[in-house]
Formats: structure tokens, sequence, C-alpha cells
């Protein structure tokens, strides 16, 4: 997912999903993220990378490495839970808005 997220909008993120997250609040108020699973994280990406937002990946060190890990339900297969992730970056890629270049300037940074 991080390597079609990349490709899609130009980005250079090394993982989509894992690592701490930090975010201007002026930012997110500007984006609509409604997705409350495992895909948020996709929506966010997608959403802030058509809104031109800037994105920052700083590294830091892994901290679990069980590959046994589970998603619960449905999304343990790992079909089902491709299909969902793709809807979701096509979905929060059709919502997005773009963000006025003075806004940014002003807030726009997303880390």
């Amino acid at each position: 997912m991080t390597a079609e997220l990349n490709e899609r909008f130009g980005l250079h993120l090394t993982d989509a999903f894992c690592g701490f997250k930090a975010y201007r609040v002026c930012a997110l108020k500007r984006l609509d993220i409604r997705e409350t699973g495992y895909a948020m994280p996709l929506e966010l990406w997608a959403k802030a990378a058509t809104a031109g937002m800037k994105i920052v990946e700083l590294p830091v060190p892994l901290v679990y490495l069980d590959e046994k890990r589970t998603f619960g339900g449905n999304l343990d297969d790992a079909q089902v839970r491709l299909e969902y992730y793709r809807l979701t970056i096509e979905r929060a890629a059709a919502e997005a808005e773009p963000v006025a270049a003075d806004y940014l300037s002003g807030c726009g940074e997303l880390k």
C-alpha cells in the first residue's frame, strides 16, 4: 500500500501505517477524515496529498515484529484487506479538494 500511495500521489513514504504521527490541527480541519478503521491512514495520506499539503516523514525504530498479528474478522483475509484499502484510497482521492496556496503558507504542513 505504501508503494501504491507513493506512485499515485508522488509521495516518499517508507511506511503508510506504522510510526508516530504528528499533525497540525489547522491542517487536519481542512480534511474530512471519516474512516474509523485500519484504512484511516490511507484516507489521510490520499486527502492530504490531493489537497497539496506538505508531508514530512521522520524515521522511528521498529517496535514490534509479530508477523502473526491479526486484524480481526474479514480483514484477516489479505485480499479483502487489500480491496478495503484500495477502496478507501479511491474514495479519499475523489473527495479531497485542493487547498489554496495562501492557506498552505500559514498552516498547511502535515507531519
